[in-house]
């Protein structure tokens, strides 16, 4: 907003103007002629004074001059209170004068007049009359603020991938569980299409039943670092069945642990009282020297058929084979057959001895036992215990008892049936070792078969 003040060059207009209007007589120097003074000239009005009023100026005293006539007072710019305020002092802008008012100079007493009467003085002229004090300006409304901007919606999440629905794992047959070590489903039932991954799973949902099961097993290798937990029990009514048409390559029973016999602890792979076919078994953790066996046969009737059982690293024999019923009538009866193979033990193939109280029976055919560090087959018969039964004979019968460090067959009791059987010599040997048996009267060789030539493996324990 503007603000007008005046400015000095509008005052001086004023003053002058007031001096062309004072009257100034001429006086031809004749006594006692008074020169009268003038009436000041008005002055100019200015802009109304907020508050400033017009004052006459004050009477000029005259002296008496015998002079010429006095020349006419000189307008006073301003008079003292007259100062034109820029504003009037009810809240005009800056530099207001206080009343407005314009006071005129006296005019002094011109010379060499005759009459000492006073002149009157001639009026002062009006005060210019105080620009308007601009009102004040009322103070400005805030700008209004911005108004916020409004905040983006965020981005809606992208919706979630559906799941995978469910695998259907097909209905689970009573007596048929399957084991997989390559199925990497996470749904386990042991049906053909969500397989278990160990053996142990298996075995483990078997509940205590009358109803005989099979475990189907892959092909794979079976071990602690899959998560079997050793030794593994095979109880009575089940059978554990490589699946690999019709051979045991590939599928690979792989560790030990430790378990009683009788009273003594011992450590081995498998606990067999029911049938494993079609495997292979053996423990190639040579930490801790080793176990004591690789199978143990010793409650019900365990039954070994076309495995191998590999006895590397195994102290004692690759298989035991005992009995611990409680009587003689409910014996262990272990049958090995269908050119199982039972081999590289540090100690004997196969260990036969009784338990405490009943002494086990053990029926061989088309059994391959071979290059164990002592002999194929052990029998013992501590005195005092029940004599194990052991029949490795009848027409076709095909053992082979070849390339063992000691005996084929060695045994502590008569009557060991052992006819029909390949050896290492056409005719059986017999004495001191190696030899196919360690004494003839014990164990009876006839009708030895010939196996023609044999390559011995050679005992890796």
């Amino acid at each position: 907003m503007r603000r007008f003040a005046p400015s000095l060059l509008a005052v001086t207009s004023l003053a002058l103007a007031g001096c062309e209007a004072i009257v100034n007589p001429k006086v031809d120097g004749s006594s006692s002629t008074t020169a009268a003074n003038a009436t000041g000239g008005s002055g100019s009005t200015s802009a109304a004074a907020s508050t400033g009023t017009e004052t006459s100026g004050s009477s000029g005293a005259a002296s008496t001059s015998t002079s010429n006539t006095g020349s006419t007072g000189t307008v006073a710019t301003a008079g003292s209170s007259g100062t034109v305020a820029a504003a009037g002092s009810s809240g005009t802008v800056a530099t207001a004068g206080s009343s407005g008012t314009s006071t005129a100079a006296s005019a002094s007493t011109g010379t060499n007049a005759t009459s000492s009467n006073s002149s009157s003085a001639s009026s002062g002229s009006s005060g210019t009359t105080a620009t308007t004090a601009t009102t004040l300006g009322t103070n400005a409304t805030g700008t209004t603020g911005t108004t916020a901007t409004t905040s983006t919606t965020g981005t809606t999440g992208v919706t979630g991938t559906t799941g995978t629905s469910g695998v259907s794992c097909g209905v689970l047959v009573q007596g048929q569980l399957y084991v997989d070590a390559n199925y990497t489903g996470s749904t386990r039932t042991g049906s053909q299409a969500c397989p278990y991954r160990t053996i142990t799973a298996a075995l483990n949902s078997i509940t205590a039943s009358t109803t005989p099961t099979t475990v189907h097993v892959q092909p794979g290798t079976y071990n602690a670092a899959l998560g079997e937990n050793f030794p593994l029990t095979i109880s009575g009514n089940t059978t554990v069945l490589g699946e690999n048409s019709g051979t045991r390559l590939g599928i690979t029973i792989d560790g030990a642990g430790s378990g009683n016999v009788g009273n003594q602890s011992y450590t081995y792979t498998i606990d067999l009282r029911g049938t494993l076919q079609y495997v292979q078994v053996l423990d190639s953790n040579q930490s801790g020297g080793g176990p004591d066996f690789i199978v143990i046969a010793k409650q019900a009737n365990p039954h070994l058929s076309l495995v191998t059982i590999d006895g590397t690293n195994s102290n004692l024999a690759a298989v035991l084979v005992t009995s611990t019923s409680l009587t003689q009538t409910d014996q262990a009866v272990v049958t090995i057959d269908q050119q199982s193979e039972i081999s590289r033990s540090n100690g004997d193939g196969i260990l036969v001895q009784p338990g405490q109280n009943s002494a086990p029976k053990l029926i061989m055919s088309g059994t391959n036992v071979h290059d164990n560090g002592a002999s194929g087959v052990e029998v013992r018969a501590p005195a005092g215990l029940n004599v194990p039964n052991v029949a490795l004979n009848g027409q076709g019968a095909n053992n082979r008892f070849v390339c063992n460090a000691e005996y084929g067959v060695r045994s502590q009791v008569s009557s060991i049936n052992a006819e029909y059987n390949i050896w290492m010599n056409p005719t059986p040997t017999s004495g001191q070792a190696p030899a196919d048996v360690n004494d003839p009267s014990l164990v009876d060789t006839a009708n030895a078969v010939n196996g023609g030539l044999i390559a011995c493996l050679g005992q890796t324990g």
